[in-house]
């Protein structure tokens, strides 16, 4: 497939050498504006990239899949008129500056019948390779802390009054956007109620949460998942594990005004759904006639 690339910006610079060694994609063009196009035009020289363009409209001519890597707050323009144009679209972070213009971006690109990917990374760093290989020396994990900070290289810039688009929240910039597309995520033992509590408050600021879901398979994790929601507030349980009895006896005790919903997991038609699984899947009949016949 050939890929297209919109900017000529650091992210680019950093990865274009690797991108036109290891990659599947044949890197078929770079688009830049008019006051970059020389810099655009070197790359192309120094990587081998075919084309070069200023018009965005003519890249889309060119390649089946682009690549968008220009400031936050024009992500979702250029996503909008590559995935119109029936182009697989890979989205620097963060894909968009809010929920509802993501939802629509996602929406298009189901029409479409393409592919929409944002570039999240961090599951492919060198990091998490080496967590991966060591964990199986641990043992038991009682407890993980984490933290995922860098020293930007813009920052000394941004301290001498240099507002960068990286940093400013006007172009969708900000360390929330940069770092904070990550999500924040807590590790706790879900039988340790005021564990998850005081983790869970701590990533969100202090303030309790609108909605908690259980999914835990194993027994005395209700409470958990009670206590972090705030009063008027949704706890979602989606476990067999659950008992109903401690779940609304402990929220009565707490003094917790929450709606508790019961998910049973149950699919009209079901049984004909499963069926025509297993008939349209040979791989699939093969292992359950293996197991059950």
């Amino acid at each position: 497939m050939k890929l297209g690339i919109l900017g000529t910006g650091k992210i680019v610079r950093e990865f274009l050498p690797w991108l036109v060694e290891h990659t599947p994609f044949a890197v078929q063009a770079i688009c830049s504006t008019e006051r970059s196009a020389e810099l655009a035009q070197s790359l192309c020289g120094q990587y081998g990239v075919p084309q070069h363009t200023t018009n965005f409209l003519e890249l889309l001519q060119w390649v089946d899949v682009v690549y968008i890597a220009v400031p936050n707050l024009q992500h979702v323009r250029y996503a909008r008129v590559a995935l119109e144009a029936g182009k697989h679209v890979i989205v620097e972070k963060p894909l968009a500056p809010s929920a509802a213009q993501t939802e629509e971006l996602v929406e298009l690109a189901r029409r479409k019948k393409v592919f929409l990917f944002e570039a999240v990374t961090t599951q492919y760093l060198e990091n998490y390779a080496k967590i991966r290989e060591l964990l199986p020396r641990i043992g038991t994990v009682k407890l993980v802390q984490c933290n995922f900070s860098q020293y930007s290289s813009r920052y000394d810039a941004f301290c001498a009054g240099d507002v960068q688009p990286a940093f400013d929240p006007a172009c969708a910039g900000g360390a929330l956007m940069d770092l904070g597309v990550y999500h924040k995520v807590i590790v706790a033992s879900a039988t340790e109620p005021v564990a998850v509590l005081d983790n869970a408050l701590a990533a969100n600021d202090g303030k309790e949460y609108d909605l908690s879901i259980c999914c835990v398979n194993i027994e005395n994790c209700e409470m958990s998942a009670i206590l972090p929601v705030r009063d008027d507030g949704l706890v979602y349980f989606f476990s067999m594990a659950t008992s109903f009895t401690k779940a609304a006896l402990g929220a009565e005790g707490i003094g917790k005004d929450v709606t508790m919903i019961i998910g049973n997991g149950y699919t009209k038609n079901h049984a004909e759904i499963t069926l025509n699984v297993l008939r349209e899947n040979p791989k699939l009949r093969k292992l359950f006639d293996e197991k059950y016949c």
